[in-house]
């Protein structure tokens, strides 16, 4: 029913309807796990979108949902052009950049959202724990890389163990 209502003809007064259709559509595949064919779905939506900061946030946030944090970054981006104090998008683009491994811009989007935002305390505070252990940041000297690796194994076979435990003792 929806790629009917899609592909059927819309008058220009209507578009605005047929993107709501095809972000319904997303919702629908990505609660039943058809992540291929709502990336699809939202690539169609996302080369029709305007530069309104609340549509790009609103595409940001499905392709994040959808596993796809580059174009998620993209279009929170976007959004910060036009508004760029918007919480949600700054909030969103700490998460997208963090989904792809980029915690120092993650950092700095997570530093500029207020603190009366749900949880981002603790997103500033894991960011910052990634960031001050990651064994692979540029400049450290092998005995500070060393450290940190060792750290990073010590703590891995700690969780493995209590995994372990958890998993017999049931």
């Amino acid at each position: 029913f929806y790629q009917r209502a899609l592909y059927g003809e819309w008058t220009r007064a209507r578009l605005d309807d047929r993107e709501r259709v095809r972000i319904s559509l997303v919702e629908f595949q990505l609660a039943h796990g058809m992540r291929e064919q709502a990336i699809a779905q939202l690539l169609l939506l996302a080369a029709d979108l305007p530069r309104d900061a609340a549509r790009q946030i609103e595409a940001a946030r499905l392709f994040l949902a959808a596993g796809d944090p580059d174009r998620a970054l993209q279009h929170y981006r976007a959004a910060l052009e036009t508004q760029p104090d918007n919480a949600t998008a700054l909030a969103g683009a700490g998460d997208a950049a963090s989904e792809i491994g980029a915690f120092s811009a993650a950092a700095g989007y997570y530093a500029r959202v207020p603190d009366d935002v749900e949880g981002i305390d603790a997103k500033r505070e894991t960011t910052r724990l990634v960031i001050a252990n990651d064994p692979l940041r540029p400049r450290l000297s092998g005995a500070e890389r060393r450290r940190r690796l060792w750290g990073g194994h010590t703590q891995a076979v700690l969780l493995i163990e209590a995994c372990r435990v958890r998993l017999v003792g049931k």
